[in-house]
């Protein structure tokens, strides 16, 4: 599971070059550009948790040592 994990987050951050040349190794049709789309769409949704994740932890250390 951890090795799942760590792949997929490797292959998220090498972002749009390294996600073309995967998919175009598989198919050159509208198989892949949808491929493309669903790999995008998880990329953005896992940034925007990390950007939350990071505000949440920020406001928490900002409340404890002012605290």
């Amino acid at each position: 599971m951890l090795t799942i994990v760590i792949l997929t987050l490797f292959l998220l951050a090498g972002g749009p070059p390294m996600l073309a040349a995967m998919t175009s190794s598989l198919a050159r049709d509208v198989h892949s550009t949808h491929i493309l789309k669903v790999i995008e769409a998880v990329r953005s949704e896992v940034g925007r948790y990390y950007a939350t994740i990071a505000v949440i932890n920020l406001g928490l250390a900002s409340a404890t040592v002012w605290r």
